[in-house]
């Protein structure tokens, strides 16, 4: 009997892991596409603050996507569309710089897909957003003076965001590998029905 995909994501073991790990690194670019367009959308859903999929999006764009330029293409124009509606703002630049660097570097953290190298991929992401975001933050607002002090309050001030910013790779990213998963019990139901 096979054990559910959400618990083999999770629990990173059991005799199926390596099975779905290489069934998630040979997904089709369609379907990877239209998960990075629904974590977009759900950026509309009322959340938490920093409670949002953009490290999820990065995340898996650097770790699926078999070019890189696709998996910067895709992710940021996802963003820059749903930013569109949901309104522009000072520090979109920083924004985009840290996503760019996750999808960057998770394309070779994730060079071999586990559930170790994607859990480092997660803490790495929301440590990178972290950093530039709030250094952001520091530099494009007046609310910090400019000087290291400044920079100290605004990381410290960034601290209660974090967790969320986390929770939410955890999450996301955890829900888009089981969607991606879940896709071939999906295609192969379907492809059952339409032979009879």
């Amino acid at each position: 009997m096979e054990m559910p995909v959400v618990y083999v994501v999770l629990l990173g073991y059991g005799p199926q892991h390596r099975t779905y790990m290489q069934r998630l690194e040979n997904i089709q670019w369609q379907w990877i596409c239209a998960v990075i367009v629904l974590l977009a959308l759900s950026r509309f859903i009322p959340h938490p603050p920093n409670f949002t999929p953009i490290g999820a999006m990065a995340i898996l764009s650097g770790g699926l996507f078999k070019s890189v330029r696709m998996g910067l293409i895709m992710p940021l124009t996802a963003m820059l569309l749903s930013d569109l509606v949901l309104g522009l703002h000072s520090t979109m630049l920083f924004v985009y710089v840290s996503i760019t660097i996750i999808i960057l570097s998770c394309h070779y953290l994730l060079h071999t897909l586990n559930l170790l190298s994607l859990s480092f991929a997660v803490v790495f992401a929301t440590a990178v957003f972290f950093l530039i975001t709030n250094f952001g933050a520091w530099l494009s607002h007046d609310i910090y003076p400019h000087n290291a002090q400044g920079l100290w309050l605004a990381y410290i001030a960034g601290l209660p965001f974090l967790l969320n910013s986390l929770l939410a790779n955890i999450v996301f990213t955890i829900t888009a590998c089981v969607a991606l998963l879940s896709l071939k019990p999906i295609k192969e139901s379907l492809s059952e029905t339409y032979k009879t």
